[in-house]
């Protein structure tokens, strides 16, 4: 209701259709702050379920646009002068290896270039970014809040270099994957076939590793996503959505006497020899398999293959040498002289899935994620998706 005196001033409605202006929200879908997505969603939340009078902000959209980094210049202006990127990398190496000894052998140079350039840091901002003493390297709670923004810059600009090489094979943005050593699982492929689909224009670059050292590498924004499997150590900023689960089956050599079972009793798995993942591999991993399988966190008789991979386990049952948990699909990886048998139940299940960090730069993160999240509920139809599940 109009208000009918102010000041001398009256109000009146105009005719029907009545003009009215629309107000809303707008942002940069490459902005790395978190907090951007979240007070977008709140404002969506209330225009949905308070705006009466029109679309509101839930109608608004950001126009799609290529944001090129303002950290893709080589000197950048801090609160008390510039300062240059090979400044942030310095301050970034060490800070993760809390040690100017590891940080110059990192960077390959020597080690009091390395404490000129963060104490030449510190001038330009004009606060100290670290703790030092002869034998610990730490960082200040400035320090701290500072690490992830630089992290941000020189991912920036990362980006800006390789935005302009992409330009030249007809690309114009790079997505960094994660996927697993010993390759995907189908639904992991299904999200890279239909993401590659609806982007046509994206690079992906492919860094097959260990699910420890893919949440290293996001944590550190040297990827974008990563194909996990879990349970994983949580680390900031971390999230997962779970794609799937697989049943965790026992590689035994042909001609054993637990091949003529249809299932596997637990209890036989600790009388054999067995096979078993170096627990520094994925500390978290190993320990949920050894209980689902053995109801214990060791086996009485283990053989550790130093490398961890799969294929070398398989080898050792293949020899006759004992037997393995198998946690790729036998059907995609036949060994001669291998069979594989379910466990007896309830069957030991893991669970895998997509990660990153909402903080990183690239606006392609949500849309992968978004991805995974339909592959994820069009085979999951009477669940609904999972979400930010670090372990």
């Amino acid at each position: 209701m109009l208000q009918e005196h102010r000041s001398g001033v009256v109000y009146r409605q105009i005719e029907e259709p009545a003009p009215s202006v629309e107000h809303g929200l707008a942002w940069f879908d490459a902005q790395a702050s978190p907090h951007v997505r979240a007070f977008v969603s709140v404002a969506r939340a209330w225009a949905d379920g308070g705006a009466s009078n029109g679309p509101g902000i839930g109608a608004i959209q950001p126009n799609p646009t290529v944001l090129i980094p303002e950290a893709s210049r080589r000197t950048v202006r801090g609160g008390g002068g510039p300062f240059e990127l090979r400044q942030l990398q310095h301050f970034v190496a060490v800070a993760e290896e809390r040690h100017f000894g590891r940080a110059a052998e990192r960077l390959m140079i020597a080690q009091p270039g390395v404490s000129q350039q963060v104490k030449a840091l510190e001038g330009s901002l004009g606060i100290q970014l670290l703790f030092r003493d002869k034998r610990h390297v730490e960082l200040t709670p400035a320090g701290t809040l500072f690490l992830d923004h630089a992290r941000v810059i020189l991912e920036r600009a990362e980006r800006a270099l390789q935005s302009a090489r992409l330009s030249a094979r007809g690309r114009l943005r790079l997505l960094k994957v994660g996927t697993f050593v010993v390759g995907n699982r189908p639904r992991a492929d299904e999200v890279l076939r239909r993401f590659r689909a609806t982007q046509p224009d994206v690079e992906i670059e492919i860094h097959p590793a260990f699910t420890p050292q893919h949440v290293d590498a996001l944590h550190e924004r040297r990827l974008d996503v990563a194909f996990v499997v879990l349970p994983f150590d949580a680390v900031d900023g971390v999230r997962c959505e779970v794609l799937g689960a697989f049943d965790v089956v026992v590689a035994i050599p042909e001609g054993h006497h637990l091949a003529s079972l249809q299932r596997i009793p637990r209890a036989a798995l600790l009388g054999e020899r067995f096979v078993v993942r170096p627990r520094s591999a994925n500390p978290r991993l190993v320990d949920h398999l050894h209980r689902a399988l053995f109801g214990r966190l060791d086996h009485p008789y283990p053989i550790e293959v130093a490398d961890g991979a799969e294929t070398s386990q398989l080898v050792v049952v293949a020899e006759g040498n004992g037997l393995a948990a198998a946690l790729v699909d036998p059907s995609e990886r036949p060994i001669p002289g291998v069979v594989y048998r379910p466990v007896e139940h309830p069957e030991p299940r893991i669970e895998f899935g997509v990660a990153w960090v909402d903080s990183n730069a690239s606006p392609l993160v949500p849309a992968f994620v978004e991805m995974a999240r339909e592959v994820a509920a069009g085979h999951r139809p009477d669940q609904a998706a999972v979400a930010g599940r670090p372990r």
